[in-house]
């Protein structure tokens, strides 16, 4: 299993922190067997807000989509081969 996460000082007031403390902002964690498997599957991962209705749907988009840019940036980096890269497992 691979984790990877982020985290930032806790905000108190504009500009400041409270010391001593964390906050979690990102969490990715992937098991072998999915990146494994990831390779036999089509090179295409598609996001969509078709299931977002109603009065806030653009301001929940943009919510959703934050959460999703890390996700994908974390599936290249750790799930897909790059250009020159060899598979060592």
């Amino acid at each position: 299993m691979f984790i990877e996460k982020e985290i930032l000082p806790m905000p108190l007031q504009e500009g400041e922190t409270i010391e001593g403390f964390m906050k979690s902002h990102h969490l990715f964690w992937i098991f072998r067997p999915c990146i494994d498997g990831f390779q036999y599957g089509k090179s295409v991962v598609q996001v969509d807000g078709i299931w977002l209705y109603g009065k806030y749907k653009g301001a929940l988009l943009v919510i959703v989509a934050q959460a999703w840019i890390s996700f994908l940036k974390n599936l290249k980096r750790h799930v897909t081969l790059q250009d020159g890269q060899i598979d060592m497992s």
